[in-house]
């Protein structure tokens, strides 16, 4: 080691507190750019593992192959692993279930599929032969039927044909003429209950019925579905093309292995994740760079010293390097083990928010070699960008200079005067707070820059955690509610209704009805963005419904009658006055005016609004009554008084996305007055709503109550099919919001360590100040001025530069999911107070520390 080098080293261990927050700098910097890309590899991880445990293991799935393009199958180099199920047949269900699903689907599964493809017994076992049968439980549920556990089952066993006498595939959709055709007559043994297979198409109208396969059925391999697992799953799409489009693609374990064919998936991705790699570099250079800056002030003197006893520049410019070099053999192992610590306690404490894996597994910390090197990498690419300009100034240094230190403080005649407000306000301090921004503006810019970067952080980053949960939000779409009751024509709904929210755990209750219907709407009442999204999309009616006029569009209509007391609350939220609604003569809604719908075209999910305009408005639409060929028999007129649009539905009225439906929402005391009476047939039974605090148990007491009823209806707990995607956002929000903590204390130790520093250098100029009469509470009023000067300036260049990197950041998802343009007020109101108060806080730190010192010794010093 060099004797520049034990200086370099001796310094550091001199200037304790800047060496201390600068490793604190790196270590920071390091363990944010190590979890995020733990959190990527682990979570990417646990979503393959996930795929795999719900879904299986495979890529493509071929259905009722020729038997030529079975064996070529077979031969295909691409195919890894290649496993079969045998497509037993259908059979009709006693009970005609009125859902579209009127069959039982039977399936026998090889020996390799039972390993491939999950089957999550939730009652009894599997089946250990083709006599044995394992059903899902949905056809007790929503078949209405009473299979046991144990009991013999004999099915008329068939395929299914379209009325022109076409045979259905197992993907084939169900059809209202189409036919079942038996074959032949199985007996089996149910032996248990399945969870639903998710591998099994959703178009399909059979529930599923699992067993082993016939012998010898692998020969018929017109009846076979085969599950292929790829040796590049990037060839899956061209794969299914190749075979006719036989089946489809396995897309959610594609889409987290990157291949996916929705290319708005990967591009909101890597987008939002550049926009985030690249805040925490700014945040990190900009903290580790003002340290180096900083420290090369500080040895200016010695530099000049060691430039005049032969030092070179390429000497001096090599000690900064040095001293980086040191400084992140310390910190960036320091900060990828806290960063790995750091992510690991979090996936555990967020372990049981990580419920798709159903209580068999949990997201744990998955570390790839890759991800740390890239951490790795972009930690030292951090330190040595911080350090680049800092070396360079070192080796321009002449020595005279440095030793003089003409350069640190450069006084231009012109610029001397200063305003007259700061004398007025602050009196003499503040003129000479003034006069020293003008003579010293290397410091004064080091200051206002740390400050800029920090607001800019922090307003970044707290618009990435915004648009993300916008973005997951509108994604996913979680009901308002927790458990849900439809109830029958012969239920006593009143009496169901009190004593359910009268069981404990109840928080809150609703109730309403409902009326489902097709309207004819005007062209004209829509708004103008619909109108040409419609036109470019060439999707202007339901798929359920015929040719619309050209100047006319056919839509759903829901009507919702909430119980009075709920509207009410409902209105009072929304600041309504609720008379203007409840007037049976001139009736008004609250119409929740969009929808969501994926646009092929963009490749993302756009939030459209419906009706164009605003309340109040009356809407004239059509009731349509349709034939069985689809085409209008009847048309009724009806005038709708819009009172207002609302974005938030009531407590209990579920939103579906992607569906042209809109909602009208009345007090129930005008349902009378808004359905005409030859509408009334079209209003479902009432609906009932609760939320809770422990979902699953209340739902069980529930269930046990209803039983004793003897009820008719149905209980749905609402909450555990959203577990996975309330659990979602809470995950993302933790994340989130651990984020801005790291970047706020990035940014606090980034002013922290600049404002001290300056001001540790300034040390003989306060000494020389208390010397010649300035009191403790006129240097005070100096550092507030200061603070003045700093905060206003850096708010004034950080607020435009955030609000621009806030319409990046809006771009980038809304170019996969429409969240429209946001600005976090809350952050911008602790923003602007966090500078001011930051700053004061740091400048009396620092005078308390200076106020220990003596002011003699201080103006002894050369070196301040």
């Amino acid at each position: 080691m060099n004797v520049l080098n034990h200086v370099t080293l001796r310094t550091l261990k001199e200037n304790r507190v800047r060496t201390a927050v600068t490793i604190i700098g790196v270590i920071l910097s390091a363990a944010m750019i190590t979890a995020v890309t733990s959190f990527i590899t682990s979570l990417q991880n646990y979503m393959i593992e996930y795929e795999i445990l719900h879904n299986g293991n495979w890529h493509v799935e071929l259905d009722c192959l020729s038997g030529e393009m079975a064996s070529r199958l077979e031969e295909d180099s691409r195919v890894e692993h290649l496993d079969w199920i045998q497509n037993v047949g259908y059979t009709k269900l006693k009970e005609q279930s009125t859902n579209g699903y009127p069959y039982i689907h039977v399936m026998g599964f090889s020996e390799d599929a039972m390993e491939t493809l999950p089957v999550r017994i939730t009652e009894g076992r599997l089946p250990e032969n083709s006599r044995e049968i394992v059903l899902s439980d949905y056809v007790n549920r929503m078949g209405k039927t009473n299979f046991e556990v144990g009991q013999e089952l004999t099915f008329d066993m068939g395929w299914r044909y379209s009325p022109d006498g076409e045979l259905l595939t197992p993907r084939g959709k169900y059809q209202e003429e189409e036919k079942l055709v038996a074959t032949e007559e199985r007996t089996y043994t149910l032996v248990g209950f399945c969870e639903n297979p998710s591998y099994q198409s959703s178009v399909s109208p059979g529930y599923a019925g699992i067993t082993w396969a016939d012998e010898g059925a692998s020969l018929k391999k017109d009846c076979l579905s085969y599950y292929l697992r790829l040796e590049n799953p990037k060839d899956a799409y061209t794969v299914l093309k190749e075979y006719g489009n036989l089946g489809e693609s396995n897309q959610g374990l594609l889409l987290y292995l990157n291949v996916s064919a929705y290319s708005g998936f990967h591009r909101v991705l890597y987008s939002m994740g550049t926009i985030l790699m690249t805040l925490i570099l700014i945040g990190s250079v900009s903290l580790i760079y003002n340290a180096f800056s900083i420290s090369v002030g500080e040895r200016t003197r010695q530099f000049g010293i060691l430039s005049s006893v032969g030092a070179t520049k390429k000497q001096l410019a090599s000690s900064v390097r040095f001293e980086a070099l040191a400084i992140g053999a310390i910190g960036v192992p320091l900060g990828i083990g806290s960063g790995l610590l750091g992510a690991w306690i979090t996936l555990s404490l967020l372990s049981d928010k990580f419920t798709y894996l159903a209580g068999e597994g949990t997201m744990h910390l998955y570390v790839t070699w890759q991800g740390i090197a890239i951490a790795f990498v972009i930690a030292w690419l951090a330190l040595f960008l911080s350090v680049w300009t800092p070396a360079r100034r070192a080796a321009r240094m002449s020595a005279m200079d440095a030793i003089r230190q003409t350069k640190d403080i450069q006084i231009r005649p012109q610029k001397r005067r200063t305003g007259r407000l700061a004398y007025r306000l602050f009196g003499l301090s503040g003129l000479l707070a003034a006069k020293n921004f003008k003579r010293n503006r290397r410091g004064y810019r080091s200051t206002v820059i740390s400050l800029f970067l920090s607001i800019v952080l922090f307003l970044s980053a707290s618009s990435f955690v915004q648009y993300l949960s916008a973005g997951v939000d509108g994604g996913t779409g979680t009901s308002n509610y927790d458990l849900e009751y439809y109830s029958e024509k012969e239920d006593d709904v009143d009496s169901i209704y009190q004593i359910l929210k009268e069981v404990p755990g109840v928080e809150r209750s609703s109730r309403y009805q409902a009326g489902y219907f097709e309207i004819s709407l005007g062209r004209a009442f829509l708004d103008d963005t619909l109108v040409e999204y419609l036109d470019r999309k060439g999707g202007w009616n339901l798929d359920s419904l015929g040719e619309s006029p050209s100047d006319q569009a056919y839509w759903n209509l829901r009507t919702v009658f909430l119980e009075d007391e709920m509207f009410r609350q409902y209105a009072a939220e929304l600041g309504l006055d609720v008379d203007a609604f409840a007037d049976p003569h001139h009736p008004q809604a609250i119409a929740l005016n969009q929808y969501w719908d994926y646009d092929g075209e963009q490749d993302a999910f756009r939030k459209l609004q419906i009706l164009k305009g605003n309340a109040p408005a009356d809407v004239d639409v059509s009731i349509l009554d349709f034939s069985e060929t689809g085409e209008v028999q009847n048309m009724l007129d009806w005038g709708v008084s819009i009172g207002t649009f609302a974005e938030e539905p009531p407590m209990g009225i579920h939103v579906s996305r992607y569906v042209q439906t809109l909602i009208l929402i009345y007090p129930k005391a005008v349902q009378e007055a808004v359905v005409p009476r030859e509408l009334s047939g079209k209003l479902s039974n009432p609906v009932l709503q609760f939320i809770a605090e422990d979902a699953d148990a209340v739902c069980q007491e529930m269930t046990s109550i209803l039983k004793s009823q003897k009820v008719s209806g149905s209980l749905y707990n609402q909450a555990e099919r959203e577990e996975s995607s309330r659990d979602m956002l809470e995950i993302v929000h933790v994340f989130s919001y651990g984020f801005i903590v790291l970047i706020s204390l990035i940014a606090a130790a980034n002013v922290f360590h600049t404002i001290s520093t300056n001001l540790h250098l300034r040390r003989r100029e306060f000494a020389m100040l208390k010397s010649v009469g300035m009191t403790e509470k006129g240097l005070q009023r100096m550092m507030y001025y200061e603070c003045l000067c700093y905060g206003g300036k850096s708010l004034f260049y950080g607020l435009p530069v955030a609000f621009g990197i806030n319409y990046l950041l809006y771009r980038s998802m809304d170019a996969g999911v429409e969240v429209g343009f946001q600005i976090p007020w809350v952050s911008l109101a602790i923003s602007i107070g966090s500078v001011f108060l930051v700053v004061i806080a740091t400048m009396l730190y620092a005078l308390g520390k200076l106020k220990k010192e003596n002011t003699v010794d201080i103006l002894k010093q050369e070196n301040g």
